[in-house]
């Protein structure tokens, strides 16, 4: 039970990395379908059963959070966003700088 926890927050970690949270939804409905079927094809008792239901989907939820916080803490950027440079904003450059011969400016 502790590997499959592990695996199902490791998943939920993934989910986070790629994915909104709606992408939740069908990954807790497989999870939920996956321990009743295995919960009835071993024999288990109902609570056992639901017990693992709740345990995963809490692993899963546990995982896509904790991936979540950790990208909106970390101090590294994931896009990169470029700005033309404003000529007029400068007051030593009042006019854009000469183009060369063949019409195109070089910035």
């Amino acid at each position: 039970m502790t590997i499959l926890l592990i695996v199902i927050t490791a998943i939920g970690a993934t989910l986070g990395a790629r994915f909104k949270v709606f992408a939740l939804v069908p990954a807790m409905l497989f999870i939920i379908t996956a321990m009743i079927a295995n919960g009835m094809a071993n024999g288990y008792d109902a609570h056992f059963t639901l017990f693992r239901m709740l345990c995963c989907s809490a692993a899963l939820q546990i995982g896509y959070f904790t991936f979540c916080v950790i990208r909106a803490c970390s101090p590294m950027q994931t896009t990169v966003h470029y700005r033309r440079p404003n000529w007029n904003a400068d007051p030593v450059l009042k006019t854009a700088p000469p183009s060369n011969n063949n019409g195109l400016r070089d910035w």
